[in-house]
């Protein structure tokens, strides 16, 4: 059941919402007798829309292994669900590159949210599950709620984001919650709900509202494995975003890794793939990004950096900048 705040702003005219062409893919997918050549007829009607998806097909952070020259042939690879959810996360990207929230970071949020995407699609490759396509859309929009809290309250979230500066010992969710009634994660879930996404990844989106008390899912299979994938997605794009990170977060990241299976070097080396994926993907979605340390690099850097200046080291425990996911949650640092 939707949060009663959901419900209460479901209809409001700023809730970001697909329009246009987006509206009418979502609500053919919604029928049981929908055809992804109907799909494709309408998606034919927005050449900015059906040439970003071909872009984005032929992109190494969604590369199919060969190059595809016409938009039914990529549905027809892609499948309807992907199809669809795709059309929504850039009609959303495309539409909310800014706004009215004032410090809210558009820029740095669209970046931190391309590199959940391009995290998910990995561990989907590496996990074998779930759908790769599909586990890219989760990651651009497992965060949207807070992008819809700017839009629909901006003055009162530019207050909330103020406030977070001269508290920043309370997590953006608390105070979420405290002035608006609901935190960014739940509001992402029952957005996405909304959507028809499938709920399966509803629920991991839910499960990022208790990482404090759940942060480590020893069963891996979906939809805990899903659940991990997207923490782990989170502590990832935290670390893109912010183009350096502490000891702890490093440290963190490696051991949610292992939550869902994955092995110190074997992580290391695939979060080399995630950071070229993510550059690769910037370009194509017109999206910041930069080229990134490997964890070995950054964490000798964090490590130094404490040595020579531990006051210093400890201010970049401080929370992430405005616009961004929570920063992870240190743990013991790893040896690696």
């Amino acid at each position: 059941m939707a949060h009663p705040i959901f419900e209460r702003i479901k209809e409001h005219p700023d809730l970001p919402s697909p329009k246009g062409v987006a509206l009418e893919v979502l609500r053919l997918a919604r029928r049981d007798d929908t055809s992804l050549h109907e799909i494709t007829k309408v998606l034919q009607t927005d050449p900015a829309l059906a040439t970003r998806l071909l872009k984005a097909v032929n992109s190494p952070a969604l590369g199919l292994g060969r190059p595809v020259a016409a938009l039914r042939q990529a549905a027809s690879l892609l499948g309807l669900r992907a199809v669809t959810q795709l059309t929504l996360g850039f009609s959303l990207l495309s539409e909310h590159r800014s706004g009215r929230c004032a410090g809210f970071d558009f820029q740095r949020f669209w970046s931190a949210s391309l590199g959940r995407a391009v995290t998910m699609r990995r561990l989907a490759q590496v996990h074998g599950e779930p759908c790769p396509e599909e586990a890219f859309t989760c990651g651009l929009l497992s965060q949207v709620g807070q992008l819809a809290l700017t839009c629909v309250f901006a003055e009162r979230y530019g207050e909330l984001l103020r406030l977070h500066e001269r508290q920043p010992e309370k997590s953006i969710l608390e105070l979420e919650r405290a002035s608006l009634g609901i935190d960014h994660i739940l509001l992402t879930a029952d957005m996405m709900a909304d959507w028809r996404i499938p709920g399966e990844f509803c629920e991991a989106v839910r499960a990022l509202a208790h990482r404090r008390s759940t942060r480590v899912l020893e069963d891996h299979a979906t939809p805990n494995l899903l659940a991990s994938q997207l923490a782990l997605a989170v502590d990832v794009a935290e670390i893109l975003a912010r183009k350096a990170a502490p000891r702890g977060t490093l440290s963190g990241v490696i051991h949610q890794a292992q939550a869902t299976g994955i092995e110190p070097l074997d992580f290391i080396e695939l979060f080399d793939g995630i950071c070229e994926d993510w550059l690769a993907a910037g370009t194509v979605f017109s999206v910041a990004a930069h080229k990134t340390p490997s964890l070995p690099q950054m964490y000798a850097e964090a490590r130094a950096l404490r040595e020579a200046d531990p006051s210093r080291a400890a201010g970049s425990r401080a929370p992430a900048p405005r616009g961004g996911a929570e920063p992870a949650v240190a743990a013991s640092p790893a040896r690696w």
